[in-house]
């Protein structure tokens, strides 16, 4: 999975020319490029960058909650920590994150209430 993919899209000369723009997982705000070694913080917020809200393979619905089946399993996902496979994520601003309040109102909508 996960670099593997990686790699096959190389391979078959498949490659985003286009600067990715990547976001901070806690306060969606635009971080640069090269602010994700271990020790990098956000600018705005200063929680980690290297964490695994931030990555790629980052997926609440799978095992461990990372879609990479060769990681080892990382408990805080919030923190810094040394996972080989990290790859910053492309995910928009807020890309899965619902405040209770856009949540209550989508349940509200769904139910017809006023």
């Amino acid at each position: 999975m996960g670099w593997l993919e990686d790699l096959q899209k190389k391979q078959q000369g498949e490659t985003d020319s286009a600067p990715k723009t990547h976001y901070c997982w806690h306060c969606a705000k635009e971080i640069a490029a090269n602010n994700f070694h271990r020790q990098d913080t956000c600018e705005n917020c200063g929680r980690s960058t290297h964490a695994c809200k931030n990555c790629e393979y980052y997926d609440p619905t799978f095992n461990n909650l990372c879609r990479e089946s060769s990681a080892d399993r990382v408990v805080e996902k919030e923190t810094s920590n040394f996972c080989d496979f990290f790859k910053p994520s492309t995910r928009g601003p807020g890309a899965g994150s619902k405040s209770a309040n856009d949540l209550k109102s989508a349940a509200d909508a769904l139910f017809k209430k006023k």
